[in-house]
C-alpha cells in the first residue's frame, strides 16, 4: 500500500513496480520500468536535491559535491522517467480495459494524466495512489 504521509517511503517504490506490472501483465523486468529501483532512484535524487538546496539556502554543510543545477537535472530526469512509465501504464489500461472502465474511472485516469503534465515527487505519489485504486478495482494483478 502506498504511504501517503511519506513520499520517500520504499513502500511507494514497490507500489510503483506493481502498478507497471499490473498494466502490462508481466513480471519484474517484463517491460521497461517494471522495477522498483527506477522509483528508488527518483526518491534518492529527490532527497538529495531537497536536502542539498536546503543546506545551500541555510548556509549549512553539504554532503554532495554536485552543483545545484546538476542535482536538479538528476531529479527532473528521474521524474520524467517514472512519469513516462506511469503514463504508458495508464494508456495501456485505457486501451486494453477501456470497456471495463466506468465513466468515473476513465475520467479519474484522465485527471491523473493531467496531474502528471508537470511532475514532481508529490504529484507522482498522488498519481500512484489514484491509479493503483482503479487498477485494483479492475482486479489487475501483476504476473
Amino acid at each position: 500500500m502506498i504511504d501517503t504521509k511519506n513520499n520517500f517511503s520504499d513502500d511507494n517504490a514497490m507500489s510503483y513496480e506493481y502498478l507497471i506490472r499490473r498494466a502490462h501483465q508481466c513480471g519484474r523486468y517484463g517491460v521497461a520500468g517494471a522495477d522498483a529501483d527506477t522509483y528508488r532512484r527518483l526518491i534518492r535524487n529527490a532527497g538529495t536535491y531537497y536536502y542539498e538546496t536546503e543546506a545551500i539556502k541555510n548556509k549549512k554543510q553539504r554532503i554532495s559535491l554536485k552543483s545545484e543545477q546538476d542535482m536538479l537535472a538528476d531529479y527532473m530526469l528521474s521524474c520524467g522517467e517514472v512519469n513516462g512509465y506511469i503514463k504508458t501504464a495508464i494508456d495501456k489500461v485505457k486501451k486494453d480495459y477501456g470497456s471495463k472502465l466506468t465513466d468515473e474511472q476513465y475520467k479519474e485516469l484522465e485527471d491523473v494524466e493531467v496531474l502528471l503534465i508537470s511532475p514532481n515527487l508529490s504529484k507522482i505519489t498522488e498519481a500512484l495512489i489514484r491509479t493503483e485504486k482503479i487498477f485494483l478495482e479492475l482486479q489487475l494483478f501483476p504476473k
